[in-house]
């Protein structure tokens, strides 16, 4: 995964993801502080995680901005990355999505 990383510098009220742009990537937090989808994004936490399970449903767009609170330095995934890898893994993938919906679910019901 270390291999197809990139790393991405926000500065303070930097957008960051985009309501309406194709969802195509997930950031991994590293410093800084982002918000976003009425949350805050510290250090370890995934943002854009709608990535892993909109990638095969009929939503395909952002429905949320997210911008930099702070100077913020992430690792973007790109989806397609993500999905090549764990098509290695088939039983961590399957995995990965059910803890995906899990995620997601309790962000918007809970």
């Amino acid at each position: 995964v270390a291999n197809v990383l990139t790393r991405h510098l926000f500065t303070p009220r930097e957008t960051v993801l985009s309501t309406g742009a194709p969802i195509n990537e997930m950031y991994i937090v590293n410093k800084g502080i982002a918000a976003g989808n009425n949350r805050l994004f510290t250090i370890g936490h995934l943002l854009g995680n709608d990535a892993l399970v909109r990638a095969s449903t009929s939503v395909s767009k952002r429905t949320y901005n997210a911008h930099a609170i702070t100077f913020l330095e992430c690792s973007r995934l790109d989806k397609e990355h993500l999905f090549e890898i764990l098509d290695n893994f088939p039983k961590q993938r399957d995995r990965f999505r059910i803890l995906a919906v899990q995620s997601i679910f309790r962000e918007e019901v809970m």
